[in-house]
């Protein structure tokens, strides 16, 4: 008869947030904050609402690639922006 512990590793696995060969380029027009080590960052210096140009979106890619889940601050839009019509989102 075994154990579990036998066969299985147990405990917390860490994994690259990076392959080796991915290219890490420094971001110009977005500012990330890692939410952890490995895991989640916040983007701050861009909204949804905004319209983006295709270097800001390449950006908002390679953050996607290389964190995995990123997050956006809501802002608080006042009544002219709300009237309107502005679409919000990429």
């Amino acid at each position: 008869m075994f154990t579990v512990n036998e066969h299985l590793r147990i405990g917390a696995a860490v994994f690259p947030r990076v392959p080796d060969d991915f290219e890490l380029r420094p971001y110009e027009r977005i500012q990330l904050d890692p939410m952890t080590p490995n895991l989640g960052a916040v983007v701050g210096n861009v909204g949804l609402a905004d319209d983006l140009d295709d270097h800001t979106r390449a950006e908002l890619h390679q953050a996607l690639l290389e964190w995995k889940v990123l997050f956006f601050r809501v802002r608080v839009m006042d009544r002219i922006s709300i009237a309107s019509d502005v679409p919000v989102g990429i």
